[in-house]
């Protein structure tokens, strides 16, 4: 569970990030930059509500693991 835990989150976070800065030419990075970061705000509060309605942690982690497994396994 740990395991997935790490895979579904911080290394998702930060490759997505990384992957933005260099398709973005450098007039629109900033633009992407806090765009990006508007998403990671929003999706925080979503985060919240969710676990306001789950309240089984193990339950909890395995909703927010899922869409990275799922990315994981649609990746080529």
């Amino acid at each position: 569970l740990r395991f997935l835990v790490g895979v579904g989150a911080t290394g998702f976070m930060l490759t997505r990030y990384l992957v933005i800065m260099e398709m973005a030419g450098p007039r629109y990075r900033t633009l992407l930059g806090v765009t990006d970061d508007a998403f990671f705000a929003v999706s925080g509060m979503l985060c919240t509500m969710v676990a306001y309605f789950v309240r089984e942690w193990r339950t909890l982690l395995l909703i927010y693991t899922f869409p990275g497994v799922i990315f994981l396994l649609l990746a080529k």
